[in-house]
């Protein structure tokens, strides 16, 4: 059905069009001022056909005004003169991430090119660096809203009891994290995600939706729906596990502003031997997600 509006008032030509042109996302022009502003600061794009099609892809599908984090080595990254990173550029104004270091033996993070996506290497063991977040972010919009974290990682050794995750949260508390291991005791989590169901939180608080068995780098997803109490964890395209919380709810964690990162598990935990060993290829998140982003995310490599 169309509406027609007769203001019965002759048009003599001297009224100006609105102009919607800022309404609409060119993918190519955010590629340009993306590469601009990484080029500028002294970064680079690994793999610009990757970043430009991330880019399509966020606009194409309405995500792009609802990141929270959104990273990747092959969307931008710095490094010093020793080939050490020392940013990682965050996509569709979301926050950049620096390294932080953990007194002790250095282990500065490095960068992986040899297979088909860069990724970097985080170690924490006796010391070390990981990424965090320049700013503090939202995970959820509103209270009841859906959101959703993404994540690509790897072990980097399968003989230990370290791994690596994503979290979101303060030195004394992560809300909600992506966590990726393999240990000599029986964990074999390609993915994991996680979100509390009260906070503070407390012991028994975590509802988690948890693949097995181990692999590097699968693609996936967790949606997070507090009003259901549930985390559904997403591979290829579809449901893989799902995590229900004994409350009947997850946490409102829209009113919490936190840091998010890239690394350990807990912020409390970077100490000590065999904390992280791991690497980052893809941190994805959405403070307002529905399941079919769920879908289609947790299908990109």
């Amino acid at each position: 059905m169309a509406v027609v509006l007769n203001t019965n008032k002759p048009y003599n030509g001297r009224r100006q069009l609105i102009d919607l042109s800022a309404a609409y996302l060119d993918p190519d022009s955010l590629f340009n001022a993306h590469k601009a502003r990484v080029v500028a600061d002294g970064g680079f794009i690994p793999r610009e056909a990757s970043l430009l099609s991330e880019i399509q892809f966020l606009v194409n599908n309405g995500m792009w005004n609802r990141t929270g984090a959104y990273c990747a080595p092959d969307w931008g990254i710095k490094q010093d003169g020793s080939g050490n990173v020392t940013k990682l550029y965050g996509l569709a104004n979301s926050p950049d991430f620096i390294p932080v270091t953990v007194a002790g033996e250095s282990h500065p993070l490095t960068l992986d090119a040899s297979g088909s996506r860069t990724a970097i290497n985080v170690l924490l063991t006796n010391g070390g660096q990981f990424l965090q977040s320049e700013s503090v972010i939202k995970l959820q919009s509103r209270k009841n809203d859906l959101f959703l974290l993404s994540t690509l990682m790897r072990d980097n050794a399968l003989s230990d009891n370290a791994g690596i995750a994503v979290g979101f949260g303060t030195a004394s508390s992560t809300l909600a994290f992506a966590e990726t291991r393999q240990t000599v005791g029986g964990i074999s989590n390609p993915w994991k995600y996680t979100c509390t169901n009260k906070i503070p939180v407390a012991a028994g608080s975590y509802v988690a939706a948890t693949q097995v068995p181990y692999a590097d780098f699968v693609p996936s997803a967790g949606l997070c729906d507090p009003a259901t109490g549930k985390v559904y964890g997403y591979q290829n395209g579809i449901v893989a596990q799902t995590g229900i919380s004994s409350t009947g709810a997850l946490a409102d964690i829209s009113s919490q502003s936190a840091y998010i990162f890239i690394g350990p598990t807990y912020l409390n935990a970077t100490t000590g031997l065999n904390a992280v060993n791991g690497a980052i290829a893809r941190v994805r998140s959405l403070i307002t997600a529905y399941p079919d982003d769920a879908e289609l995310i947790s299908s990109r490599a």
